[in-house]
């Protein structure tokens, strides 16, 4: 990621914030779906208002049926599956895919605007998590073996 020998910001943290910046990445694809949830839900107010304007980072699916009760039923879903998180980590691939499949749904339709949004927020959520996992495994370099019993040396009497 970085060239050996060269100073980060990372680098320049202490324990605390660099645990904290560490935590903050990990936590960007939930940001991603909630940011997905929010645009979905203003999308469905676009429409119930009879707005022809479309946030296109947004769920697009639900365009696909009429009313706008699919979009704020979406993004409801998007934003639990979001608060799960912390109790269920896995449950985040789920957003994640069927956003996978709109977007492919999207490029088959020739919305090639709406596919580039899509993808744009998947490779933030998936840059985020593999900084994380980069800068995860120098932090357990750098930190102390703290598994280690404090009387290893010792013999027991």
């Amino acid at each position: 990621m970085v060239a050996q020998g060269r100073k980060t910001l990372f680098d320049s943290l202490d324990a605390e914030g660099k645990q904290l910046y560490l935590n903050r990445l990990r936590r960007s694809p939930t940001k991603a779906t909630l940011a997905v949830a929010i645009f979905t839900a203003l999308n469905g107010l676009f429409v119930a208002n009879n707005h022809n304007m479309t946030i296109l980072a947004g769920f697009s699916l639900p365009y696909f049926f009429s009313g706008y009760e699919n979009h704020l039923l979406s993004a409801f879903s998007f934003a639990v599956i979001t608060m799960l998180y912390k109790s269920m980590p896995k449950i985040i691939l789920v957003p994640l895919t069927i956003y996978v499949i709109d977007a492919l749904v999207l490029a088959y339709h020739g919305v090639w605007s709406g596919v580039i949004m899509h993808v744009l927020i998947l490779l933030y959520a998936a840059w985020a998590q593999r900084v994380a996992h980069l800068l995860g495994s120098k932090l357990s370099q750098e930190e102390p073996n703290n598994d280690a019993p404090a009387d290893a040396g010792e013999s027991s009497a």
